[in-house]
């Protein structure tokens, strides 16, 4: 009796190939790029991070991501583009830009809001993102570089997850709790709550 060949082993790496979807559906991620650019200048480093969106379902949407920024740097210029118009941010309360914002919402309007949720960590929230429609949002910081020990120049971090900012812990998340109180040396004190 002829034997068949065994069936291929399944590829692991293929869904790499598919474009992300949100977690248990088949809804596209509408992230679809990111891009940093460095200018640096007298020991002094400015970043524009440009993050391109993409509205991949047949109805408007709100995209909404949370990403790092240095706790020692100034966010000091946020915009977006989509289509022909472009979107410059204006510093304001959280309480007005809340506002602002959600007048946009009801309103219908395509909308940009920038919070610092917590010292380092950002959100952005693009709303009524058209069907099929791209949204570029820029952001620019400014920080000092930090000096090498000797002499030999300046270093320059760029975070990318929240763990960057403040670091990692060897626990598992539902294990890793913060208290605020502060330790002898002055660091945050891990434990139990």
């Amino acid at each position: 009796m002829p034997r068949s060949a065994p069936p291929l082993p399944h590829d692991p790496l293929a869904a790499y190939g598919l474009p992300a979807v949100v977690s248990g559906t088949r809804i596209p991620v509408p992230l679809i790029g990111t891009a940093f650019s460095v200018a640096i200048e007298a020991g002094l480093a400015v970043v524009t991070t440009t993050r391109r969106f993409r509205n991949a379902e047949d109805r408007s949407i709100e995209v909404t991501m949370t990403f790092p920024v240095p706790v020692h740097a100034t966010l000091f210029d946020l915009q977006a583009q989509t289509g022909e118009r472009r979107l410059r941010a204006r510093a304001q309360s959280r309480s007005e830009a809340r506002e602002t914002y959600e007048e946009a919402i009801d309103g219908g309007r395509t909308s940009v809001l920038h919070e610092e949720v917590l010292r380092g960590v950002h959100q952005l929230s693009v709303a009524h993102v058209p069907p099929g429609a791209e949204i570029v949002v820029e952001a620019s910081w400014a920080m000092p570089l930090a000096a090498v020990p000797g002499g030999g120049g300046g270093v320059l971090h760029i975070p990318v997850t929240v763990g960057d900012v403040y670091g990692r812990s060897p626990l598992p998340d539902s294990d890793d709790l913060f208290t605020h109180r502060r330790r002898a040396g002055g660091g945050p004190d891990r434990g139990m709550q």
